[in-house]
């Protein structure tokens, strides 16, 4: 078996491990009835196929992402749930990161994950800005007091302010790469799922969006994070995240970015015959229309009211071919 075989061969076996989330591919009889099948072809290249005929509206697919973290320049919102956080912004008791309570580290948020995080500084930060909040609110009082309405700058509470969010930023941007940085070390088999996807290494780093990303996930880690890729695993690690995750909004309109790997092996067409959503911390994919056995099924990558030039450019920078 050469190596895009055994990768295949990777993908089905977790294509099966996902039958406990789709009760509709068991049979009546106890037998396995797959809604899909992985195809390979020189035209459409690694894709999904329907296993069986496919009724419209029918749930083809469901999977847990095996990461999720907040989405890139979205506002500040909680690394565990996604919720935007406005006023009042609570922070993870151990690293300073935002939740939306304290208690909000059940799920994705790990002890290991904190102890990484707190290299940001975001907790010494924070409390360096409250208690230079204190000194100006005292001496404010004092100056009233005194009858004195001059007041000092007080520039280190300025710099504490600018230099937190200056790092939410950066966590935006380098928390999803940590978590399946994480996941890959964590996790061998799923490390060898992930690993199987394609990267499209070679034409992304030729074009100047290709350095951008890489510069901007791997420079934040290594910068703010102190943690080393080699370069070579860096570009392939660095084209898997950005060819096969998708932007979600969940049923609560919180925005986040994913890695569903099975999903993320769905060709594109226009003219898609399956829809994809997020719900109930699932990835969800829909039948739109009929499909019958062994027609390939597909999704928009784009949003199919813009037009032509816009939709091409996307799916070229992005997802690296010509529509």
């Amino acid at each position: 078996m050469d190596r895009e075989g055994e990768r295949v061969a990777c993908l089905e076996a977790y294509m099966k491990s996902l039958i406990p989330h789709n009760p509709s591919w068991m049979a009546a009889d106890g037998s396995t009835n797959i809604a899909l099948a992985i195809q390979m072809s020189n035209e459409r290249g690694r894709h999904l196929v329907a296993g069986r005929d496919i009724a419209p509206g029918e749930v083809i697919m469901c999977e847990p992402p095996a990461a999720i973290a907040t989405k890139t320049a979205c506002k500040t919102s909680c690394i565990n749930c996604l919720t935007v956080l406005r006023n009042n912004i609570s922070s993870c008791e151990g690293c300073g990161v935002p939740l939306c309570t304290p208690k909000c580290v059940i799920k994705d948020h790990t002890d290991n994950e904190c102890q990484i995080l707190k290299r940001l500084g975001l907790k010494d930060l924070r409390e360096r800005l409250a208690k230079d909040d204190g000194s100006e609110h005292k001496n404010n009082e004092n100056a009233s007091e005194n009858g004195s309405s001059d007041t000092e700058d007080n520039s280190d509470s300025e710099s504490s302010s600018d230099k937190i969010v200056k790092i939410l930023k950066v966590l935006n941007t380098i928390l999803l790469p940590l978590r399946i940085i994480q996941l890959l070390k964590k996790s061998p088999k799923l490390s060898t799922v992930i690993l199987s996807l394609q990267s499209h290494a070679q034409t992304l780093f030729k074009l100047p969006i290709g350095q951008f990303h890489l510069k901007d996930m791997f420079g934040g880690l290594q910068d703010y994070l102190n943690i080393q890729v080699p370069p070579k695993f860096a570009e392939r690690f660095c084209g898997i995240i950005i060819t096969n995750t998708f932007n979600i909004i969940t049923e609560t309109n919180k925005l986040g970015r994913a890695l569903a790997p099975l999903a993320a092996i769905l060709n594109h067409s226009c003219m898609a015959n399956a829809e994809r959503f997020y719900y109930d911390d699932m990835m969800i994919i829909r039948a739109s229309s009929p499909i019958s056995k062994g027609t390939p099924v597909t999704i928009s990558y784009t949003h199919n009211i813009l037009g032509n030039r816009i939709r091409q450019s996307y799916l070229y920078t992005t997802k690296f071919f010509k529509c």
